[in-house]
């Protein structure tokens, strides 16, 4: 049961990384190409500061028929993936990898909610909170990179709360 508690840990936190590097990178001109272009539509055009809720259904692009920021970050996703495939053991891939795409849908469910009037988890103090942390990433691109869990954001000196 450790065992499980641990790797559930890992992935957590490795998730976490992840999220962070990515969404550093979509907020880069300079490296973040394609994504950076596409990520800036959520910041600039669908959810600006002073429109930063909006009714659902949730605003995006399209490409091809698909959301865009899932066209954004599928190739670094499916690389990562990859990568780490290569580099720890295939049980351990197997337990993981999992628990990692739950947190990412996790993540993105309260990504989506964040930007939702009148979303249902309004009523929760936590909820609230973690959705101004965002509010703040939307006022400050540097800041708040992290969906859930402000813990890299904070080893990185990029959480602010005011």
């Amino acid at each position: 049961m450790l065992y499980y508690l641990s790797l559930l840990l890992q992935s957590w936190y490795l998730y976490h990384i992840i999220e962070y590097g990515l969404h550093k990178l979509s907020h880069s001109k300079k490296y973040g190409g394609y994504i950076y272009k596409i990520h800036m539509n959520h910041h600039r055009k669908y959810y600006p500061l002073k429109n930063f809720t909006d009714y659902e259904p949730y605003q995006t692009g399209q490409i091809m028929g698909l959301s865009d920021g899932l066209v954004a970050f599928s190739l670094p996703g499916i690389f990562i993936s990859f990568g780490f495939y290569q580099i720890v053991e295939y049980n351990t891939f197997m337990k993981m990898f999992p628990q990692m795409f739950v947190i990412f849908l996790v993540s993105d469910y309260f990504h989506t909610q964040y930007h939702t009037k009148g979303s249902w988890l309004e009523k929760y103090e936590w909820f609230l909170y973690l959705r101004n942390n965002h509010r703040i990433h939307h006022k400050t691109y540097i800041k708040n990179l992290n969906m859930i869990d402000p813990t890299i954001d904070k080893l990185n000196h990029s959480f602010k709360n005011k």
